[in-house]
């Protein structure tokens, strides 16, 4: 008797142990995957293309010193290397910007279809609040370029401070997204339609502002007025260049809303028809 006794104790120890260490393994993934993101955010290496030197934007440059970032006026340093693009980056850890992403590859390219001076804009508020935008036109349309993962309030705060903005969202950072994305499109799909079925609509569609996908072929894919449309890439980009103030391409969106809502009613009306003569066929085979 004492024996089996002593074996569930020690049984029921061993339990509360690995109970306990699953616990804290769960507690800690959990942080890293919703806490941590925010801290490196806010505490990362800035990096940049332009930084101010002797009162002018530069790019960086191999002995290039002396240069300050555009927001927070610390020192940055000239990173030249062969691996990753060229870039300025702060000299220590600091809050600056905590609305800034480092630059990918992807950022970079969209960012070279626009003049240098629309790139990396310091644009600020009456109340003295200042950020970069990704692009900022003369007549100030600001267009972000998002890859990483951003949380609503963010969204909803960026579109309070630019107020003229339009968002292009990188299609490629998860696995699924462009599948599950051209599933809800598709009218032979399943998922036709049903919007919360791609994570990249659940996440942006309720923005109140115009989101372009970019899957990374020659058409955008937009969400504008409740309605999902492609655009031609450079299309976008020429209206961008050639309003300045958005108007251009708020124009092409509602010429193309019409179109998509005339093509959606064929659509619908096809498969309307398709489902009807099924029917009909089969009450004919049952001899009704």
């Amino acid at each position: 008797m004492g024996t089996t006794w002593g074996t569930t104790t020690i049984f029921l120890r061993l339990f509360y142990r690995v109970q306990r260490v699953c616990k804290y393994i769960f507690i800690f993934f959990k942080l890293k995957r919703e806490y941590p993101y925010e801290l490196k955010k806010i505490h990362r290496f800035i990096v940049m293309k332009f930084a101010l030197h002797n009162g002018e934007r530069k790019e960086a440059e191999i002995n290039l010193k002396g240069a300050v970032c555009q927001v927070c006026k610390a020192e940055v340093i000239a990173k030249c290397g062969d691996v990753k693009i060229h870039h300025w980056a702060h000299k220590s850890k600091r809050k600056c910007d905590h609305w800034w992403e480092n630059e990918t590859k992807w950022h970079r390219d969209w960012k070279n279809q626009f003049s240098k001076d629309w790139q990396e804009v310091v644009h600020s508020s009456e109340t003295g609040e200042r950020h970069i935008a990704d692009i900022k036109t003369p007549k100030g349309l600001v267009v972000e370029f998002q890859h990483s993962p951003i949380k609503p309030e963010e969204i909803l705060a960026r579109n309070t401070f630019y107020k003229n903005i339009i968002w292009i969202v990188d299609g490629k950072r998860r696995k699924y997204d462009e599948k599950k994305f051209k599933e809800v499109i598709d009218p032979t799909s399943g998922a036709w339609e049903f919007w919360y079925y791609s994570p990249l609509l659940r996440d942006w569609s309720r923005i109140q502002k115009p989101v372009f996908f970019d899957f990374g072929g020659p058409k955008l894919y937009v969400v504008f007025e409740g309605e999902i449309k492609d655009f031609d890439k450079v299309d976008f980009i020429e209206a961008v260049k050639m309003g300045g103030n958005g108007k251009t391409l708020l124009h092409l969106l509602k010429e193309k809303t019409k179109i998509a809502k005339i093509k959606d009613e064929y659509v619908r009306n096809s498969i309307k028809e398709k489902k009807e003569k099924r029917t009909f066929a089969s009450v004919r085979k049952r001899g009704y």
